[in-house]
């Protein structure tokens, strides 16, 4: 699996797929925010709120599948984590 980030849109690119998904950042709040709202498929129209940061050449980001945005970065109930590594 490989995730892209071109301006506003993540695209998530598997063996048989790819999904693209507009993205929202706000670097201001702490911890910084990312909302990703999915372009294509079942997802469409709906918002996966959650948190990111970058950790020396790692960026990580936690989002919920359903509910409210996650607070911090652990994998509980709903909550997604992603650990992404620069190629």
């Amino acid at each position: 699996m490989s995730i892209t980030f071109k301006g506003e849109v993540m695209t998530v690119s598997l063996p048989k797929m790819t999904k693209a998904a507009k993205i929202k950042v706000d670097s201001s709040k702490s911890p910084m925010t990312i909302d990703i709202s999915p372009t294509d498929g079942p997802e469409t129209g709906k918002t996966f709120p959650g948190i990111y940061k970058l950790d020396k050449s790692e960026l990580i980001i936690a989002f919920a599948e359903k509910g409210d945005r996650p607070t911090d970065f652990k994998a509980e109930g709903e909550t997604v984590i992603m650990k992404l590594k620069k190629e």
